[in-house]
């Protein structure tokens, strides 16, 4: 009592802190999208493993032992466990929520920074191998494939730039410059709980300019004429905004439904099934096949980091060791010819 470390005893088990600590969260600027992610975890996750612990006699030792087994049988849709990736970012949210909970007197110690969660290593490994790849030709083919669709264009958009879903669907007229070939990110599209709302794009480096191929742009200027016409048919009821890519009534397209639309387009061109987020991954793996700098490819993605870009998409370059070594053998020898 004499060093303020004293706390007063409560009976408040985890599961009770944690619904009281996410609306804090929230008040103090977390992303939309981000809480809803919190939520998910703590509700399906957390709650039914430690929820009844009381929070000051939550031990590492707990921690560990629920890493343990989401690890091994924490999938809720299918038999096995989370991926590493998946249980460190539970650890983060752990870490996060009592570690308010230190600064507001409720325990003494955060309990989560003596855990054992999987290594950071763990985690990016995990996430690299649950990213799968189209080649060349798959990708010609689903884009062949996409044209019978009414938001062909969004397709298209999404695989020969490598945005984001809420990226492509938060796209106004005003963002592209269709005649300089270019579109600026300056706002996602989101579906927190289905509640659809428009926010900042994810972060400082989201926020960029892409530039685009001419037959992007042939097919987003044939895609405008095709909506003016939309809202003709329509007619009066038609709810007019900005948006590119739009239902047959003019609102906001549910990003759910687009990626719904993706996996059946999908099963009609019998291509191999991948995430609506792998089209991302597609490209950067593309940009690095073809030798685009990783930093190009870092910009254009909206990465954080070239290095993160060379770590996650290294292995798409064609290897220049060979000719890195000649390279340098024929300095070497260039050095010792006579003047």
């Amino acid at each position: 009592m004499h060093r303020g470390e004293y706390v007063e005893p409560t009976k408040e088990t985890l599961a009770a802190y944690l619904l009281r600590w996410l609306p804090t969260a929230e008040a103090r600027g977390l992303r939309p999208s981000t809480l809803v992610g919190y939520r998910l975890m703590i509700e399906k996750q957390i709650i039914p493993r430690l929820g009844s612990v009381p929070m000051q006699r939550l031990a590492p030792v707990d921690l560990n032992g629920m890493y343990a087994e989401l690890l091994s049988s924490g999938h809720r849709q299918r038999e096995g466990g989370l991926s590493p990736r998946t249980v460190r970012y539970i650890h983060t949210i752990l870490r996060k929520a009592l570690s308010d909970a230190v600064r507001w007197g409720i325990v003494t110690r955060n309990v989560a920074d003596s855990a054992d969660p999987p290594s950071t290593r763990a985690a990016e490994v995990s996430a690299r191998k649950s990213r799968t790849f189209w080649n060349e030709q798959q990708v010609e083919r689903f884009l062949g494939e996409a044209k019978q669709h009414r938001l062909h264009a969004a397709f298209h958009l999404a695989t020969t730039t490598g945005m984001r879903r809420g990226e492509v669907l938060g796209l106004r007229w005003r963002d592209l410059d269709l005649d300089g070939q270019r579109l600026r990110v300056e706002q996602t599209l989101i579906a927190p709980r289905y509640q659809m709302q428009f926010s900042e794009p994810k972060t400082d480096q989201s926020r960029r300019s892409i530039d685009l191929d001419p037959e992007t742009v042939t097919v987003l200027r044939e895609h405008r004429k095709r909506q003016l016409e939309d809202r003709l048919a329509f007619g009066r009821g038609y709810a007019d905004s900005e948006l590119v890519f739009r239902r047959e009534d003019g609102e906001p397209v549910v990003p759910a439904l687009f990626s719904l639309a993706f996996k059946q387009l999908l099963k009609t061109a019998r291509l191999p099934e991948i995430r609506l987020r792998d089209l991302r991954h597609t490209h950067a793996a593309l940009l690095g096949k073809a030798g685009v700098p990783p930093k190009v490819v870092q910009e254009r993605l909206g990465h954080h980091s070239a290095g993160f870009t060379l770590d996650n998409y290294g292995g798409s370059y064609p290897s220049q060791h060979r000719e890195a070594a000649e390279a340098v053998a024929a300095l070497v020898r260039g050095s010792t010819k006579p003047a």
